[in-house]
């Protein structure tokens, strides 16, 4: 870092081997090290809608900075590189963005994944300058360092856009394991009360049905319905089950819901993540995009079988854990490996994840109007009996010992990465938020909950949260984050009162 100038150079690389590709979206710019840079030059027409036959076509210009292959810091650059896609009548922005970034990928001879991320840089500008329609970007700035490009904490203005969705739900799931049953009440309350979701909790083991009186189980249950007034549904799997697996993928069919509309939005979350910003779920969002895919590139890539993504769609299990970092060389059609999307977060209307996940409206009506109950139950267990076989399906791990198996542990996130990559939409009807690691997270592998909470986007609650040394170092973030609001009080008292009661049940 170079504190007396305000531009950062974000990364570095002596060889074309150990080459680090980093994004700058507020300025449409990506650094691929010393290889060399490139930026969106001009953006003309840029409407998130396809455009009509009569439109005049605009193009997208790129221009790349490159030095030769295995160069020096020292050897200077190369005369610039120029991308140029048109936009086709009926084409969106997304799609000609696409198409851009894969030419840039080749003329680095990167791959698919590493097309994706330039793709999203540039996504994120064009979303962010669609009112302006001949913005041009700054020349792209060389030294002999490499291009320079601003620190990933500019701000990001508000997208114009169409109203919110009439209903936003955040999906969580647990078993009856303490560790993340007690977060359960208090994560749907930060959801309904600071982030302006409903809470959907979908409690996943036949013991839910009806829990022994003053137990944990049972504090959980009145906690969420009687105070949170969270939308409650429990899958009544058996221990035959993997309860664990089942709770992970029931999120990707929470469609199936009772009382879930095509048109309600839905958004996957974890039991033991604790959302933030309000902005980053709600106004800094795309909503006339079809998914929303947070943080989608924080997971090394999953490989493909030899079929290829269609093969992937049908049967996850044969996507599997550790692939290549980084592909290079090859092509991006060549690419073999699947962009590993986090489960924290996916957002879709359920219309969407009934596209998604295979699911018929008709069928679905013909079995309810049959008198057929639990469809999210069938479903999610026929998923984990189709992709990981009888015997491992109804193998249950106890207490959600999640890495006894990585494979079993990962499946919701590889059945997730499948069926979107397969999607129609993918990727120009997306949008993949910007995260920027443990920048913007306070996470429970170094917990330190800091003075402000700005520019902070969630919080993984440490484990278990119930215990006293674990409760008293979450609570002063819960008590940070309510703070500002009307009733703050009130609400920490609440929180209070919950965790004491889970404490005296579990004690007994």
């Amino acid at each position: 870092r170079e504190e007396s100038k305000p531009d950062v150079v974000l990364a570095q690389a002596l060889s074309f081997r150990v080459v680090h590709l980093v994004t700058s979206p507020h300025r449409g710019a990506v650094s691929f090290g010393a290889r060399g840079g490139c930026r969106l030059q001009s953006l003309q027409s840029a409407s998130s809608s396809p455009l009509p036959s009569t439109s005049p076509r605009p193009s997208l210009v790129v221009k790349c900075l490159m030095r030769p292959l295995g160069s020096t810091l020292e050897a200077g650059w190369e005369e610039e590189e120029v991308v140029e896609v048109e936009v086709v009548a009926g084409q969106s922005i997304g799609a000609a963005l696409y198409a851009a970034a894969v030419e840039v990928a080749q003329l680095f001879e990167l791959a698919r994944i590493e097309a994706l991320q330039i793709w999203q840089c540039f996504d994120e500008y064009a979303t962010h300058h669609q009112h302006a329609p001949h913005q041009h970007a700054p020349h792209l700035h060389a030294s002999h360092e490499g291009p320079r490009y601003p620190t990933p904490a500019t701000p990001t203005p508000s997208i114009p856009q169409s109203a919110t969705p009439p209903r936003r739900w955040a999906v969580m799931a647990a078993n009856d394991n303490a560790d993340y049953a007690f977060y359960l009440p208090i994560v749907a309350y930060i959801w309904q009360r600071v982030m302006g979701y409903s809470a959907l909790v979908l409690l996943v083991g036949d013991v839910w049905l009806s829990p022994p009186p003053h137990s944990r189980l049972a504090v959980v249950v009145a906690a969420l319905r009687e105070q949170v007034g969270a939308k409650v549904q429990v899958i009544a799997s058996d221990a035959s089950f993997n309860t664990a697996a089942v709770a992970q993928v029931a999120r990707l069919y929470a469609c199936l819901a009772d009382g879930i509309q095509d048109q309600d939005y839905l958004l996957t979350t974890d039991a033991d993540l604790i959302p933030l910003s309000q902005p980053h779920f709600s106004t800094l969002r795309n909503w006339n995009r079809s998914i929303h895919l947070y943080n989608a590139f924080c997971c090394a890539p999953l490989q493909l079988p030899e079929g290829g993504i269609e093969e992937a769609k049908d049967t996850c299990s044969k996507v599997q854990l550790g692939a290549s970092d980084v592909l290079r060389g090859g092509g991006v059609e060549a690419d073999d490996r699947l962009l590993h999307l986090p489960i924290s977060y996916a957002g879709a209307a359920a219309s969407t994840w009934r596209e998604l996940m295979g699911l018929s409206h008709d069928e679905e009506r013909t079995l309810r109007e049959s008198g057929v109950t639990q469809l999210l139950r069938l479903a999610v267990e026929a998923r984990l009996l189709n992709d990981l076989g009888p015997e491992r399906a109804r193998m249950n791990l106890g207490d959600n010992h999640r890495h006894a198996d990585m494979d079993m542990w990962h499946l919701d996130q590889r059945v997730l990465s499948a069926k979107v990559a397969a999607w129609e939409g993918f990727p120009h009807d997306t949008e993949m938020t910007t995260r920027y690691g443990h920048r913007d997270r306070v996470d429970r592998m170094h917990w330190l909950v800091p003075e402000s909470l700005e520019g902070y986007i969630d919080a993984h609650l440490p484990q278990p949260g119930f215990s006293r040394e674990n409760w008293e170092a979450t609570r002063p973030l819960l008590q940070q984050l309510l703070q500002p609001l009307d009733h703050s009080t009130e609400m920490l008292a609440w929180i209070d009162k919950y965790h004491s009661a889970f404490v005296a049940a579990y004690a007994d």
